[in-house]
């Protein structure tokens, strides 16, 4: 995982990654929690006791805790298919801050 803002040198400071992580089950739409990681790097370790069947589905919802950039603490949503041996990134989706319209 990279941040890109802080690769691109627009960020900086400290920050705090977190990942929430969950099995998701298609057949349903019920996701079951499994575990939590956080690191101060852009490297997570995934959690003991992820699935190994082929065609299992992971969720990780990633925030950052920045005191320089509040908004990062919106978790991106992140679904992973576990194909044979390797996990295949199948979902990404970041839902944007409620924003201010004005009707001027």
């Amino acid at each position: 995982m990279e941040n890109a803002a802080v690769t691109g040198g627009v960020a900086q400071g400290t920050a705090t990654y977190r990942a929430a992580w969950g099995v998701f089950d298609n057949a349903t739409g019920q996701t079951r929690t499994l575990s939590a990681t956080q690191s101060t790097t852009t490297t997570l370790d995934a959690p003991a006791g992820l699935p190994t069947a082929a065609g299992t589905f992971v969720t990780v919802d990633v925030s950052i805790d920045s005191q320089a950039y509040p908004s990062w603490k919106q978790p991106a949503h992140i679904t992973f298919r576990r194909d044979g041996a390797n996990w295949k990134l199948v979902g990404l989706e970041r839902l944007p801050e409620k924003v201010a319209v004005s009707t001027k």
